[in-house]
């Protein structure tokens, strides 16, 4: 459902609810070839069961704040997922299904006037499953990521344009961990923040 109370105004929710008759992960299997026995990953099915979901949207331009400052607006979004899926690994206290974080949202604060736009965003994700390195059965856990972003544009003319970007403002870190236990931790990053200037020329 949406509702959109002003132009570019909007509430949003929506709610989703799939039924899994069999999920595929990877399973590590015993095989024994020429009398070696050896450690064997493979995707493998496994049993069913449901992923559902909540998500909701809010946007607006602040039209009710003063001349001037009624450029500014916001955008922001909320996702809720829960599921029973797991995967097949750590056997003694499995991962939840690859790539589902329970909790995820955004948050934009953004200003637009003429030939000039900003934007800071802020993202979140609860601890969720990924693969990490080239095979499938390399199961770890993202620890919770909560980066601000900077963005802004201007517009010279109709042929050149500048733009100015900083990620990760806050020195946000990349953690995770193996076999569903914090303290096995399994890659620690540090990035620092990222500068990025351009100019775009048309012909």
């Amino acid at each position: 459902a949406e509702y959109y109370f002003r132009p570019e105004a909007l509430i949003a929710a929506s709610y989703y609810y799939k039924d899994v008759s069999s999920y595929i992960g990877w399973k590590q299997s015993p095989v024994v070839y020429n009398g070696t026995t050896y450690a064997v990953s493979s995707p493998t099915n496994g049993g069913g069961g449901y992923i559902q979901g909540l998500e909701l949207t809010f946007q607006t331009p602040f039209f009710f704040l003063p001349k001037g400052l009624d450029k500014f607006g916001i955008y922001s979004n909320y996702a809720y997922v829960d599921s029973d899926l797991k995967e097949f690994s750590p056997a003694n206290n499995p991962l939840d299904m690859t790539g589902l974080a329970k909790n995820t949202a955004t948050v934009d604060l953004w200003y637009a006037h003429g030939p000039l736009e900003a934007r800071l965003g802020f993202k979140y994700h609860s601890p969720m499953t990924v693969i990490y390195g080239w095979s499938g059965a390399d199961l770890q856990t993202l620890e919770t990521e909560k980066t601000l972003d900077f963005s802004s544009s201007y517009q010279i003319n109709d042929a050149v344009g500048v733009r100015f970007q900083v990620n990760n403002l806050t020195n946000e870190s990349l953690r995770m961990y193996r076999d569903n236990d914090p303290n096995r931790i399994g890659r620690y990053d540090v990035y620092g923040r990222r500068f990025l200037m351009d100019v775009t020329v048309k012909f």
